[in-house]
């Protein structure tokens, strides 16, 4: 039954990947909702005060960042163009950076420096899928899931029902996924996607201080 799941996800992103930019599977019984984010689209970080006048947009795509203290700070290094809060980490959770260099590219990689010349960086984790191979060995948790993921350099928004990080990466790793990981999950998880008239809205229940939004880039 679970490769048969994972099949339905590798369907799910292929087709993603080609023609249908949201796609809804499931994997180890839970949804997985999966935003394809167009290659000519950029990125950048969205504060919650800005979050209304973002989703304005007629296309975006954005999902809720990394995690958070009792304050609503950030709980780890997080850059915003010339703006760093948060401070640096180097336990757990906390493997790696998801970030867009100055060309707009967006990478992940398990790392405890800060990415030199980032637009923005987001310290998170842990990384699900490392160089095409599962980064979990084991399952603690049953919670909602938010994941950056890289496919063939197309970026993948990700947003699960309840599920297990194992479960998880291994069917992103089945799905062909290279790198992903895992931003903040439970009641924090929250996706807003339009694209093309195709959309996507799961909501969260705690209050996100910032968010990863995605959007055409201006002419």
């Amino acid at each position: 039954m679970k490769h048969v799941l994972c099949l339905v996800l590798l369907g799910a992103l292929v087709a993603a990947g080609e023609a249908t930019p949201i796609t809804t599977s499931t994997i180890a019984g839970a949804e997985v909702v999966t935003v394809a984010v167009p290659a000519n689209w950029s990125s950048a970080i969205v504060l919650a005060v800005d979050r209304d006048h973002f989703t304005e947009r007629p296309d975006r795509v954005l999902i809720n960042g990394g995690y958070f203290d009792a304050q609503g700070l950030p709980d780890a290094l997080l850059i915003n163009g010339t703006t760093q809060s948060g401070r640096l980490r180097h336990d757990s959770p906390y493997s790696g950076f998801v970030w867009a260099d100055a060309t707009g590219a967006v990478h992940i990689a398990r790392t405890g420096e800060a990415p030199a010349n980032a637009a923005w960086a987001i310290q998170t984790g842990p990384l699900l899928v490392e160089v095409g191979r599962s980064g979990i060995n084991t399952t603690t948790s049953i919670a909602q899931r938010s994941v950056i993921a890289l496919r063939r350099g197309q970026v993948l928004v990700i947003r699960t029902g309840r599920i297990g990080l194992k479960e998880l990466a291994d069917g992103l790793v089945e799905a062909g996924v290279e790198t992903a990981i895992n931003l903040d999950g439970g009641p924090s998880s929250a996706l807003q996607a339009r694209i093309v008239g195709a959309s996507a809205d799961r909501s969260g229940t705690a209050k996100v201080p910032y968010f990863l939004g995605f959007a055409p880039r201006a002419p």
